[in-house]
């Protein structure tokens, strides 16, 4: 009996620090994955995480992307952090997976895409809502918002972020503290069933 073809999902930023760890997670759940890479000396590292193709390429070259959506049934979209013209180049990668026909988007986005105020936050949303009008299934990874008093800048540990844009300031400063878990975002992109398109906190 022939076994059943595994579909084809598309890494992109595969080297990175977190689709380089969603890469061995797909694998570990029988997917077939392709990387996307900015450079050829990336290419082993992520064959060694489980990838069965690696393509190198530019975010920026729409050609380049399109090309590497051949055949691909989802696609894992991760932006690297402040790349510059990020909502026009996130669009065009969510306009060639609809071209080429892709299944499901999942696109790792961040805790308030609506704040303007904050360039790293404000490209991923129209990335979400070209997403939303798209016609494909789609997740979008949010990193869990967890509120509680700042610590003092001597003490803040990494990953803890201050939150000054509340209008009034709330009287006891805030932070947020988010948790990537790579295995919540390898389960939706290798899931057979979308339930619905959604929001998935991390």
């Amino acid at each position: 009996m022939a076994s059943k073809k595994l579909p084809l999902i598309l890494a992109i930023g595969a080297a990175g620090k977190l689709a380089g760890m969603v890469v061995p997670e797909l694998t570990k759940r029988g997917a077939n994955v392709r990387g996307f890479v900015r450079s050829s000396d990336e290419i082993e590292v992520v064959k060694t995480a489980g990838a069965e193709d690696v393509i190198v390429g530019d975010l920026t070259d729409k050609a380049g992307v399109r090309r590497a959506m051949e055949g691909v049934v989802r696609v894992f979209y991760i932006a690297p952090a402040f790349l510059p013209n990020g909502a026009e180049v996130g669009v065009a990668v969510v306009e060639a997976a609809t071209d080429a026909a892709v299944k499901r988007l999942v696109f790792s986005s961040v805790i308030h895409p609506v704040l303007g105020e904050l360039a790293n936050h404000a490209a991923k949303a129209p990335v979400e809502g070209a997403a939303l009008s798209s016609g494909l299934e789609y997740t979008f990874l949010h990193p869990r918002r967890r509120s509680r008093p700042a610590p003092s800048s001597a003490t803040r540990p990494a990953r803890i972020w201050s939150v000054p844009f509340s209008s009034p300031p709330p009287p006891t400063p805030t932070s947020c503290r988010g948790r990537p878990s790579t295995s919540a975002a390898a389960n939706t992109c290798s899931e057979e069933q979308q339930r619905t398109p959604h929001d998935q906190p991390l």
